[in-house]
């Protein structure tokens, strides 16, 4: 809790974690801002293309968690993807979520892909932020997923923009 500024995992590909096979959350942030998530495996195997899966949520970014990024991970194959609760102004932007690593195969999350929810959950962007700009690559990948793709709730001024939902990742 109160993490400032932290990195779990980065650009390049020794960086990336494969978190899988939890009984709680593969992630889990409380009170904290500034931190990145990048370029991850989290619910599935190495190779990206068999679930391994977490009981709970992915990434749990619980209760008063500001500025965060989200970025370039794989999630799939969990009981619920990414969940952002009573936290704002993060950014989640080029995930592959509910599918395998090449975007092309379903592997759901049983609950949500992505979840916000709560009174502070103001103005988070969920994808790209279409100012023409690497927006492909901002874009998220959703499908595969059991009740809700993307669920939102109590989320004020929340901008959802820009996903491929369904889809694979040549739009098919």
């Amino acid at each position: 809790s109160s993490v400032i500024g932290a990195v779990i995992g980065g650009a390049l590909p020794q960086q990336a974690n494969v978190i899988s096979g939890n009984n709680g959350s593969g992630i889990w942030m409380y009170l904290s801002r500034s931190n990145s998530i990048i370029n991850n495996t989290i619910g599935l195997n190495q190779l990206e293309n068999a679930p391994l899966g977490i009981l709970t949520y992915g990434i749990f970014v619980d209760t008063y968690n500001f500025n965060n990024v989200v970025e370039s991970n794989t999630i799939s194959g969990n009981a619920n993807g990414l969940f952002i609760f009573r936290s704002g102004s993060n950014t989640v932007t080029g995930n592959i979520v509910g599918l395998s690593g090449d975007g092309m195969t379903a592997i759901g999350n049983t609950g949500f892909g992505v979840g916000l929810q709560g009174g502070d959950c103001d103005f988070n962007r969920i994808g790209t932020d279409g100012d023409g700009i690497n927006d492909a690559s901002e874009r998220n990948l959703n499908a595969g997923i059991g009740l809700y793709n993307v669920y939102a709730n109590f989320a004020f001024d929340a901008a959802i923009a820009g996903r491929y939902i369904g889809l694979g990742t040549d739009g098919s």
